[in-house]
Order: C-alpha cells, then sequence, then structure tokens
C-alpha cells in the first residue's frame, strides 16, 4: 500500500494555495490548509471535498485537514510548527503561497516591533520552514517558494523598510528576499531537502 504524501499549503484560502491543494488532493496527495481563519479554512476544505465527489474520486476525510497559523505572530508559528510535527509524522511538501500586500501608507508595527509585511512574508514562513525541515529531511521532502517576479533591490541597512516606507517597495524587497532564502535553502540542503522558487505567472498567461 503505498503512503499518501503529506502536503502543507500555506495561503490555502488563497487563489493560488487554494488551487493547489485542489490539485494535489485530486492526485492523491493528504493536504494541510494553513491560514489565519478556522472558518475560511473549514470553508475551502469543504470544497475541496465537493471537487474530489464531483470528479469522482476516493478520498478519507483525514485526507484534507486544516492548521490555523498567523505567519506575522512568531508565536503562533512555532505553536503550529508544533502541531504539524504531533499530527504528521511525515511531511514531504511545503508550499509557501501565504503573502501579504498592504497598500495603505506605512510602516505598519507589529508589538513585536517588526513590519507586517516582512513578518509575513518573510520571517513567519522561514521560521515555519526552520522548525519542519528536520522531518522534512526524512522524506527527502519539497519547499515551494511561490514568489513574484518583482525585483528591489535589498537595503541592508533598512530591511524591514520601517525607516523609508513605500509599500510597493517593501512588497517587492519581501519577495526579492524570499527568492534569496530559496536559494540560499537549496545550496544549503541539496541533497537532504529540495527547495524551488516557483512564479505562478506562468500558469495564468
Amino acid at each position: 500500500m503505498t503512503t499518501k504524501q503529506t502536503i502543507l499549503i500555506t495561503g490555502a484560502t488563497g487563489s493560488i494555495g487554494g488551487g493547489a491543494a485542489v490539485s494535489l488532493a485530486k492526485r492523491g496527495a493528504r493536504v494541510v490548509l494553513l491560514g489565519r481563519k478556522l472558518e475560511r479554512l473549514e470553508a475551502r476544505a469543504d470544497s475541496i471535498r465537493v471537487a474530489l465527489s464531483e470528479a469522482q474520486i476516493d478520498y478519507q476525510d483525514t485526507d484534507i485537514a486544516t492548521l490555523v497559523v498567523d505567519f506575522s505572530d512568531m508565536e503562533s508559528v512555532r505553536l503550529a510548527a508544533a502541531e504539524a510535527m504531533n499530527r504528521f509524522p511525515k511531511i514531504h511538501g511545503l508550499i509557501l503561497s501565504a503573502v501579504a500586500q498592504i497598500p495603505k501608507k506605512g510602516p505598519n508595527i507589529l508589538p513585536s516591533g517588526h513590519e507586517l509585511m516582512f513578518a509575513t512574508n518573510l520571517m513567519g514562513p522561514f521560521l515555519f520552514t526552520q522548525l519542519l525541515l528536520e522531518r522534512m529531511q526524512q522524506s527527502d521532502g519539497l519547499v515551494l517558494h511561490v514568489i513574484a517576479p518583482y525585483y528591489k533591490e535589498i537595503d541592508w541597512d533598512d530591511l524591514e523598510s520601517i525607516r523609508i516606507h513605500s509599500p510597493m517597495t517593501a512588497y517587492e524587497r519581501t519577495k526579492t528576499c524570499h527568492r534569496v532564502i530559496a536559494a540560499e535553502l537549496a545550496r544549503r540542503y541539496a541533497g537532504r531537502v529540495s527547495s524551488v522558487a516557483f512564479n505562478p505567472g506562468f500558469i495564468f498567461r
């Protein structure tokens, strides 16, 4: 009997994460939907069940799971990672598609002192990935970083775009940093975990 692959999908209530969840579930994976609000996650899970039923694909209730996490809150990230480790003995894949793009004037400073877009788009996903890496190495896991085709030079003196804040510049800078992280993970964990940056624009064109 072939063991189902367990794939964790952040931003699962969005169009990219949700689409990935449906596609992977149809291919027999066990999908774990991650997001900030349980009710939205449950609604997405129900929609996946409907899609599977309409496609006449057999599945178990445990094949579609949910996990609440707020990537702007590092304590929430640590708790979610601990829960994932407890619930899923094997983790084969992690899709990082959670993103915050805040057009209003900023910076938007969290109680932790970090900028909201930087924390949500980079710090939270990076910490979550690091906490799961040992488990993922046991399954030759894949980390798929959903990135955008934007580039903004990193300002190492103002990494979080707090001192000089333009919403679009701050967002694009997080995407540039995300590509750097994807490449560095690929370098450091070569042969143990695969790390790939993926531009979803290729699908939508």
